[in-house]
C-alpha cells in the first residue's frame, strides 16, 4: 500500500531513523517489503497532512511548565493573581457567540 502526503515518520509512528529501523526490524511477517496488494494506495488530505504535522510539533515540544502553573495555582488560592473579570465576561461572550453563530 502507497500513502502519499505524508512523511515516513509519520507514516510509520516514529520520530527518527533509529526508531524505523527497530519497527522494521520487529514487525511480524515483513520482510522489508510492502505487504499490501499492488495497486493499493491511500492519499492523505491537506488537513491529515496539517494534524500530522502538528503531532510531530507537539511530540518534539518541551511540554508544559509546571512549575509556572504550580505558581499560578498557588496565585489564584491565595487570592493574588490578577485577573480582569470585564475582559473574562467579555471572551465568554464572544466565544458564546460563536457557539450560537453555528
Amino acid at each position: 500500500m502507497k500513502i502519499q502526503g505524508l512523511p515516513p515518520s509519520v507514516v510509520t509512528g516514529t520520530t527518527n531513523d533509529k526508531q524505523a529501523a527497530e519497527a522494521k526490524k520487529d514487525a511480524p511477517g515483513q520482510t522489508g517489503g510492502t505487504s499490501a496488494a499492488a495497486g493499493d494506495s491511500v492519499k492523505i488530505s491537506s488537513a491529515g497532512v496539517d494534524m500530522a504535522k502538528l503531532e510531530n510539533s507537539v511530540a518534539q515540544s518541551e511540554g508544559i511548565d509546571r512549575s509556572k502553573i504550580e505558581a499560578i495555582r498557588d496565585a489564584l488560592q491565595k487570592g493574588d493573581y490578577p485577573f480582569d473579570a470585564d475582559k473574562i465576561a467579555e471572551k465568554m461572550l464572544g466565544m458564546e457567540g460563536l457557539l450560537n453563530s453555528k
